[in-house]
């Protein structure tokens, strides 16, 4: 009885702490960049084109060329401290230092984005968290690069640090508390970074465009559990529900 009580009171913790999470913006990215949560934080397709998406349903994700192609939208409504950014990506290559998402702008350390083998020896070979200035670190070193597979990837901030899940596995992991990013009149951008001032499209001699195709992008506005991460990389293409917790 005792151990079925614990096991109960653990799983209604669980769903507690996940559905307290909720979802701010969500681009299922299905040929279009639309955000299916309702908040009005929509995007604008520049030059990415439908493609299959990670179970091979047609038109279902976005395809980016790795030179000019990318989605923007306004961050205004993002959050700015506590976080879960999620989404599925499939590179074609990491040679031209990819950014696939960022977001925010300002002042140093005042945006967050997520990127791939940037230019900078400490980020080379990496999976990388970062914000402009070099803020805000967190690298997740590859023994091969991350192309030619679908990968969900998954960033969470709280205050016990920013910790970063590839396929649902915890595989990096800091204290730093990610609380100053500035979204006011700032951009999101998918397939390319924002400028250090928040604007889309950025590219520099450190980071580039993404080349492959990018699904699923999910931004809450808590830190999911490791859990209901593991739910979401779980997830077959083609479903629409928003919950982590089922």
């Amino acid at each position: 009885m005792t151990r079925l009580l614990l096991a109960l009171v653990a799983s209604l913790t669980l769903i507690s702490t996940s559905a307290q999470a909720a979802l701010v913006a969500h681009f299922r990215l299905d040929g279009d960049a639309a955000d299916a949560t309702g908040n009005g934080n929509d995007g604008v397709v520049n030059g990415a084109v439908p493609t299959a998406n990670r179970a091979g349903a047609a038109g279902r994700a976005l395809r980016f060329d790795g030179s000019d192609d990318f989605v923007a939208a306004d961050a205004s409504g993002l959050p700015t401290a506590d976080r879960t950014i999620a989404f599925w990506f499939y590179a074609d290559t990491v040679a031209n230092h990819p950014v696939l998402l960022g977001y925010g702008g300002g002042a140093c350390g005042s945006s967050i984005f997520i990127g791939i083998n940037a230019t900078k020896s400490m980020y080379n070979d990496t999976l990388f968290v970062s914000s402009h200035c070099d803020a805000n670190n967190l690298l997740f070193p590859y023994a091969s690069p991350p192309v030619q597979q679908w990968i969900h990837l998954a960033v969470t901030v709280d205050p016990t640090g920013t910790k970063m899940y590839l396929d649902g596995s915890l595989v990096a992991s800091n204290s730093v508390y990610i609380t100053d990013t500035n979204v006011v009149g700032k951009a999101l951008a998918i397939g390319v970074d924002v400028s250090p001032s928040g604007d889309a499209p950025y590219t520099d001699v450190t980071v580039g465009y993404f080349a492959g195709a990018i699904d699923d992008v999910r931004i809450y506005d808590k830190a999911l559990s490791a859990k209901a991460i593991a739910r979401l990389a779980r997830k077959r293409g083609g479903i629409s529900d928003s919950s982590p917790n089922r």
